[in-house]
C-alpha cells in the first residue's frame, strides 16, 4: 500500500516555547517507540519567523495513520492536510551525508496538468536522489480529496547540501522543463528544529547501511 504523509503548520504564541518543544518531543518520542509505521514525525522551524513550524508526518501506510490517530499521542496543535500516495523515487541503496542541522523545503502548489508533470516531477526526484547525497530526503503527494494539490518535501543535510542541490544541472532542467506547471506556489525553507530519530526516513528513501 502507498505510504501516507500530513501536513501542518503551527505558531507557538501562546506557549512558553521551550515548554512547547519539550511537549512535542515527549510526544514524538513516545509515538515513534510505539508504533513500528510511523515511518517519521518532524517539526521544522521556518526560516522567516521563529514561531512559525511546518511539521511533516510520514506513515508506511493508511493503517498506521490511523493507529496514530486513534492513539491520541499526536494531538499537539491543528489537524493536518493528509495526502495519499506518496510518489517517492525510491533510489538503490545509496550512501547519505551525515546531518549537520538539516534544512527542509516545503511546497505547496496546484498542478492542473498532471501527465506533463508526474513523469518530469518523478524523474527529478530520481536524479535528486541519485546524484546528491545530501539530499537525506525527496517525496512529493497529491491530496486524494482535491487532485490537483500537490506538496513536495524535501530534506537536505545541511545548508550547504541545499545550495548545492539549487546549483544542480538537474534542478536547473526540471525548472525549464516543468516549473511554469506548480501554479500559486507557496515555499517555506524552515530548520529541522524538533523530531523522532532521522533512520526510518533515511531508510526509506535508500540510505545504505
Amino acid at each position: 500500500m502507498a505510504a501516507v504523509a500530513e501536513f501542518s503548520e503551527l505558531w507557538v504564541k501562546d506557549e512558553d516555547p521551550d515548554a512547547f518543544d519539550a511537549r512535542l518531543q515527549a510526544a514524538m518520542d513516545a509515538a515513534y517507540a510505539a508504533e513500528p509505521g510511523l515511518i517519521a514525525w518532524l517539526a521544522h522551524r521556518d526560516l522567516k519567523a521563529a514561531d512559525h513550524l511546518v511539521v511533516y508526518k510520514l506513515f508506511r501506510d493508511e493503517a498506521a495513520r490511523g493507529r496514530h490517530g486513534a492513539s491520541g499521542g499526536g494531538d499537539t496543535g491543528p489537524a493536518g492536510v493528509v495526502t495519499t500516495g506518496l510518489m517517492a523515487a525510491h533510489s538503490p541503496i545509496r550512501h547519505v551525508t551525515a546531518p549537520d542541522s538539516p534544512v527542509a523545503i516545503f511546497v505547496q502548489c496546484r498542478v492542473d496538468d498532471p501527465q506533463a508533470f508526474d513523469p518530469s516531477m518523478t524523474g527529478h526526484v530520481g536524479r535528486t536522489l541519485a546524484n546528491e547525497p545530501g539530499c537525506l530526503a525527496f517525496g512529493w503527494h497529491r491530496d486524494p480529496e482535491n487532485p490537483p494539490a500537490v506538496q513536495l518535501f524535501e530534506l537536505y543535510a545541511s545548508r550547504d547540501a541545499l545550495s548545492e542541490h539549487r546549483r544542480s544541472e538537474h534542478l536547473a532542467f526540471f525548472r525549464g522543463e516543468s516549473e511554469h506547471l506548480m501554479l500559486e506556489a507557496k515555499i517555506h525553507y524552515a530548520a529541522l528544529a524538533i523530531h523522532t530519530p532521522l533512520d526510518r526516513l533515511l531508510g526509506y528513501f535508500g540510505r545504505a547501511g
